[in-house]
């Protein structure tokens, strides 16, 4: 599965993770939701461990054009920082 999201996703990748957590020394927990039921189909707390568009809970690969939800909560945040980002990400079939 290709992944496409915001401006956070790096195009014809095979994986999804926030770019600034790849470039952060910070502690954090993202987690995608599928929206149709609203179980977490990933958990990461580590950036080189991305979401590759499997579905934890039975292991199979997510829905082609569904949208997921992504949430990042940072533990320790700059002053002045959020503590949570959310955004949409949509797998996508590669051709």
């Amino acid at each position: 599965a290709c992944l496409v999201g915001s401006e956070m996703c790096i195009r014809d990748s095979n994986t999804f993770m926030p770019f600034a957590l790849t470039q952060r020394n910070v502690k954090f927990n993202l987690i995608i939701i599928d929206p149709t039921d609203g179980h977490i189909v990933f958990q990461s707390n580590d950036a080189s461990h991305a979401w590759n568009g499997i579905d934890k809970t039975t292991g199979n690969g997510v829905n082609y054009g569904t949208t997921y939800i992504w949430k990042v909560t940072i533990e320790n945040a700059e002053p002045n920082e959020n503590n949570e980002y959310a955004g949409n990400i949509m797998p996508i079939q590669k051709r």
